[in-house]
């Protein structure tokens, strides 16, 4: 393989993430690891001495030494819109944390700086790599199963200790980290839900701040869904609930699709339409469902095969091969839901989608104007 065959990689922020990224960097053969960038001096020179790179500790600095052509930011969530102008500035190929931004707004001003579209602008989920979504993703898309009828999410075994918000004086402030189980732990969960059955065109939500934790953000969040054939959906989150579920269920005409604790596939199959039978089906007549077992792909070390297939298909979407795996428009799709639910629950009534990104920045802003300064010690 010769170094053209190979994308000249940075990462900027190298925090917990970036040590996988990292490990990733050191399992593929179609990147080159050229730089790291952090604020924390000492953190960025070890870990360049650790991956025989060069160490930089302003990412204007990295980007305008043109030693890279390709960027991840992993940086804290409200740093991504910054860096990611300033890439496309830099005419960088940019591959995104999630969340992509934490409001639409700032999503939006990352959208509109990509103007020259030769670059990727690509962000990262991974559950859309985990066996049972992709078989999951692609019989919805067969459509074998017919219309979706409605869909449920529950993430509810995300439980985290007062402890957990106490770890960093950025956690859980409106100001330093956007929002809550909504923001952290949930835009995965949120991405599944619209790439497997679109967005809802409306939505009403009751998100509880601070209930079950002394924080200012939602950590315990109730929605429904209404789609544009008239599908409803259920979403439910929360960290302060055990045992929890990691459940994801999708009514067809044809079926019931369940995803269970993330590599669980099952298939309730109809030998005929729920349509059919209501509508020709006898007094106690139903579809007759059986269970249709689905084999997936084995589940071993799920979470660092995501992120290397996540950077895998970057590089190969850098180098003119094949498409990424979540191109960045796609990435706003789970902060626009996020931040109607949170829009929603200050209204008190239920908005409709897409949400009007400026009155919802407006709120927002208010939320950060409001927020509780960062202790000048960590916890």
């Amino acid at each position: 393989m010769t170094s053209t065959d190979k994308v000249k990689l940075a990462i900027v922020g190298l925090g917990n993430i970036a040590n996988m990224h990292l490990k990733s960097c050191a399992e593929l053969n179609n990147v080159d690891l050229v730089a790291v960038c952090d604020v924390d001096k000492e953190l960025a020179d070890k870990t360049a001495q650790t991956h025989d790179c060069k160490s930089f500790y302003d990412h204007k600095e990295l980007f305008d030494s043109k030693i890279a052509e390709a960027v991840i930011i992993a940086t804290p969530h409200f740093h991504h819109t910054p860096i990611a102008i300033d890439a496309h500035a830099a005419g960088l190929h940019i591959l995104s944390e999630k969340p992509l931004g934490v409001t639409k707004a700032d999503c939006e001003k990352m959208l509109n700086a990509h103007t020259d579209k030769s670059k990727i602008f690509a962000v990262v989920f991974n559950f859309r790599t985990y066996p049972a979504f992709v078989k999951a993703k692609e019989i919805l898309a067969s459509g074998e199963l017919g219309e979706i009828l409605r869909v449920n999410v529950t993430a509810t075994d995300w439980l985290r200790t007062n402890a957990y918000y106490e770890s960093g004086t950025w956690r859980a402030k409106w100001a330093t980290e956007g929002g809550g189980v909504l923001v952290n732990q949930c835009p995965h969960h949120l991405d599944l839900m619209q790439w497997l059955a679109g967005m809802p065109s409306k939505l009403f939500a009751v998100c509880k701040f601070g209930h079950h934790h002394p924080i200012e953000v939602e950590d315990d969040v109730v929605a429904t869904f209404e789609y544009p054939n008239g599908a409803l959906g259920i979403f439910t989150t929360t960290t302060g609930e055990c045992p929890g579920r990691n459940r994801i269920e999708i009514s067809t005409e044809r079926g019931l699709l369940t995803i269970n604790n993330l590599t669980e596939l099952t298939l309730l199959r109809n030998e005929k339409s729920v349509k059919d039978t209501l509508e020709n089906g006898g007094v106690w007549d139903n579809p007759w469902p059986w269970k249709c077992e689905i084999p997936v792909a084995p589940n071993d070390d799920l979470f660092a095969r995501a992120l290397r297939l996540n950077l895998k298909s970057f590089a190969d979407a850098v180098l003119g091969k094949s498409e990424p795996l979540a191109h960045a428009p796609e990435g706003m799709n789970s902060v626009e839901l996020a931040n109607a639910m949170i829009y929603s629950s200050l209204l008190n009534q239920p908005v409709e989608l897409p949400i009007d990104a400026q009155a919802f920045q407006a709120k927002f802003d208010q939320l950060v104007e409001q927020s509780q300064p960062a202790a000048t010690s960590s916890a």
